[in-house]
């Protein structure tokens, strides 16, 4: 390689490295990943800690009004649920079971008659299962 064509590989590889660097610098992942000053949240106690017993959850409970409320609307959301589409779906389930039992009973006398098929017309796919 001649000397200019060195000079030129070093000065393009020298601002390449320099646009690349000031893209990291610019880049908010990079300096969050570099960040190294501790979690704000755990200074301000948000976190409980869990090897303290006996104290009061921070979260509110729910009234017994509330849990009324709560399972009140949850059963009438299943009441909902039309028992005909899990009906529809078990009889689905069942006709499938049955087609692949039937698949599994036929399959392999099915593959047989098909190789002897191909043997005896000279169209086997694959020569080797042909009786020699």
């Amino acid at each position: 390689m001649s000397q200019s064509g060195t000079l030129r590989c070093r000065s393009a590889a020298i601002i390449g490295l320099t646009l690349a660097l000031s893209l990291v610098a610019g880049c908010s992942t990079v300096s969050r990943t570099l960040d190294f000053s501790s979690d704000p949240n755990l200074q301000q106690g948000a976190f409980p800690n869990i090897n303290e017993a006996g104290k009061q959850p921070v979260g509110k409970a729910l009234t017994p009004e509330q849990q009324e409320q709560a399972k009140a609307a949850l059963e009438a959301k299943a009441k909902q649920t039309s028992a005909a589409v899990g009906a529809t779906a078990q009889q689905q389930s069942a006709a499938s079971a049955q087609d692949l039992e039937n698949l599994a009973k036929t399959h392999g006398e099915k593959t047989i008659q098909e190789i002897q098929a191909g043997c005896d017309s000279g169209t086997a796919a694959d020569a080797t299962k042909c009786p020699q």
